[in-house]
């Protein structure tokens, strides 16, 4: 994210990085805010799913939301709750991409102000502390530095979520409800999509998805296939790996993954069922332990 405001933003008239300031700090004041409530909703949830156990799901004992000590019934939670996690995801990608936009063209018009390549004009000293505001736009620092807020923002805003909501499916699996299974495949591949679709503009100020993607892939080609090997991990394990057993996509995920494996000792290897891709022995063994 350093170097993401090097290219001329898409815009006919400079702009003055003065008059900028303000916008910037103000809409990042607010970004910071709904960053923070989000932090929280995921954490709150998190906490609420993994209170969930295999007793609950064998009872269907509601769930207790903590600090509010409410009971939801237990399909509705999990029905109900990775929408609420998309809907406020999605409402904070497009937050974060409307402040990108303005931070985008704040670094550009501050450029001609500076003598080399280093960000060292004192305006940038004024810029709101939100880290993903820093990232673009602050002054410069050390790689160390430079990193640790470029992995703040690729982790809670885009890993995290999807892994949660991976999370909730997986958690609810046990259940053997395949309706309640497909809503949270859905709403996943529905976050997924809003990822790929409105993520490319937290990197570039381009008006068009086509040439945002383009160059930021050329741009940051490492962070972009990383982020695209994530999303398609947890693609494949919501489609193929956390299934409901007997349904279509279980039967398809057993082939993909060779559930069944003839061993070089006449023992057949079974895929686990937390870690589909590693194998135990007929006598349930990983690893020999």
């Amino acid at each position: 994210m350093a170097d993401r405001a090097r290219h001329t933003p898409e815009t006919e008239t400079p702009v003055n990085p003065y008059s900028l300031l303000e916008a910037v700090n103000s809409s990042s004041d607010t970004a910071h805010t709904g960053w923070l409530i989000f932090l929280a909703i995921m954490t709150y949830l998190m906490i609420a799913v993994a209170g969930v156990t295999h007793e609950a799901l064998l009872l269907d004992t509601p769930v207790q939301l903590p600090i509010l000590q409410v009971d939801i019934q237990l399909k509705q939670f999990f029905q109900f709750a990775p929408i609420v996690l998309v809907l406020f995801h999605l409402g904070i990608l497009a937050q974060l991409v409307l402040l990108a936009r303005k931070t985008l063209e704040f670094d550009h018009a501050i450029r001609f102000l500076e003598t080399s390549d280093r960000r060292t004009h004192p305006l940038r000293l004024e810029l709101h502390n939100f880290f993903f505001v820093q990232a673009i736009a602050g002054p410069q620092r050390s790689a160390v530095m430079s990193g640790f807020l470029n992995i703040m923002s690729w982790l809670t805003i885009v890993i995290l979520p999807v892994v949660l909501l991976l999370y909730m499916q997986v958690a609810f699996l046990p259940y053997h409800d395949v309706a309640t299974t497909w809503i949270n495949r859905i709403f996943l591949s529905l976050d997924i999509a809003g990822l790929l679709l409105i993520g490319v503009f937290l990197m570039r100020a381009e008006t068009s998805f086509f040439q945002a993607f383009w160059r930021s892939t050329f741009t940051h080609p490492l962070s972009s296939i990383s982020t695209a090997l994530v999303l398609a991990i947890v693609a494949y394990l919501s489609f193929f790996a956390a299934t409901v057993p007997g349904e279509p996509l279980d039967r398809m995920g057993q082939k993909l993954m060779a559930w069944a494996a003839p061993s070089e000792a006449g023992k057949v290897q079974q895929s686990g069922f937390s870690l589909p891709f590693f194998s135990a022995a007929s006598d349930g063994t990983l690893f020999g332990i």
